[in-house]
């Protein structure tokens, strides 16, 4: 079955299977949020089912996220958990961007982050 078709059955199984891309993912935010969770040891407040723009997007973050995945250790916590998130879901192409938390240039980023994915699709 191919993707399209895929989608429009709604077979999950085929979907899943399926290789993706994800050009546009920012290391802060590449986790999901249980994955955190899990790391942090406790339940963090969801987000509402409906962003009220890009203000409503940055004002959860800076409310719930941003104290939480701001030091050296979280950052690398949520960048490689987010590698192993885009493994898991059949990324086979993902670029990973920095926003400028520790002054570094993406390119530098994903040089830093390397040791810390290596081995995570095995």
């Amino acid at each position: 079955m191919n993707f399209i078709e895929a989608l429009s059955t709604d077979n999950l199984t085929s979907i899943r299977a399926a290789p993706k891309t994800d050009v546009h993912s920012h290391a802060f935010l590449s986790t999901r949020l249980e994955n955190l969770e899990r790391w942090l040891g406790q339940p963090l407040k969801h987000p509402p089912s409906k962003m009220k723009g890009l203000a409503g997007m940055m004002e959860y973050i800076n409310e719930v996220l941003s104290h939480h995945i701001i030091t050296p250790e979280s950052f690398k916590f949520v960048a490689s958990s987010g590698v192993r998130d885009a493994i898991q879901d059949g990324v086979v192409v993902l670029e990973l961007k920095n926003w400028t938390i520790f002054g570094a240039c993406p390119s530098k980023a994903i040089l830093k982050l390397l040791p810390y994915a290596s081995g995570l699709d095995k």
